[in-house]
């Protein structure tokens, strides 16, 4: 039986690289992942395809002549969000969510490494996030409420 899986990155059609794409990655994984490996490998999808993104659209200060793994010091609040932008346009809502979570994961674990890139503000960027999020929810709710009602009699 022959494997279905991809061996090149999906934007660039690159090559996945041998080694991680970010700094520190492996460490954040374990401890990310929990002892799950389809946690892990969800998140490593997540990490390489922002990888991928910030280097064939050169984000950031990113390109893809750049090794493996990177550094994410570049990074600033403004390019996060962008990628959730494009994820939203390109992905899945719940793909966008995954790795959304994969991407802002990373970015505590590296704020409690006291290694957090400057131009990154991790309070504004999850009230930005957290944003969409309950509008979403306000209308969903709004939604449900109408629907209860009109099986209440009169």
């Amino acid at each position: 039986m022959s494997s279905r899986r991809s061996h090149t990155l999906p934007i660039s059609g690159r090559d996945i690289p041998v080694s991680p794409a970010w700094l520190g990655e492996l460490t954040f994984l374990t401890e990310a992942g929990s002892g799950s490996h389809k946690t892990e490998n969800t998140y490593r999808s997540g990490l390489r395809l922002f990888a991928d993104w910030l280097q064939h659209y050169k984000r950031a200060g990113f390109d893809e002549a750049m090794s493996w793994p990177l550094s994410a010091q570049e990074l600033d609040t403004a390019t996060v969000l962008n990628f959730r932008t494009w994820l939203l346009r390109n992905r899945s809502r719940s793909t966008t969510t995954t790795y959304m979570a994969a991407v802002v994961g990373y970015l505590n674990f590296l704020d409690g490494q006291d290694q957090l890139p400057a131009g990154v503000q991790l309070g504004k960027l999850q009230r930005q996030l957290g944003r969409h999020k309950v509008d979403r929810n306000q209308a969903e709710t709004v939604i449900d409420l109408d629907h209860a009602r009109q099986g209440i009699p009169s």
